[in-house]
């Protein structure tokens, strides 16, 4: 390589590396200014149980499959998404 175009390259590398720098500082203020409108605070069990409920009917995961997948069992699972008040 001869020094024009070692000079080119380490050019471009150096407006890359200051473009990803913005694109990544950009990103964090994004992320720091956004809300984090899904959390919510769990307060019971109950409610804890619905939630996880909620969100295996909405992933189509019946409780045998989940049983599969977690390793706890079926009985288990309905206990903790019954509601325990």
């Amino acid at each position: 390589m001869n020094e024009n175009t070692l000079a080119s390259v380490t050019w471009k590398l150096q407006a890359l590396s200051e473009e990803l720098n913005h694109v990544r500082q950009s990103l964090l203020n994004h992320d720091a200014a956004a809300p984090s409108g899904s959390a919510q605070a769990i307060e019971t069990p109950g409610e804890l149980g619905a939630l996880l409920n909620d969100r295996r009917k909405q992933l189509g995961i019946d409780l045998a499959i989940l049983e599969l997948q977690t390793g706890v069992s079926v009985s288990t699972l309905k206990r903790l998404f019954k509601d325990l008040e």
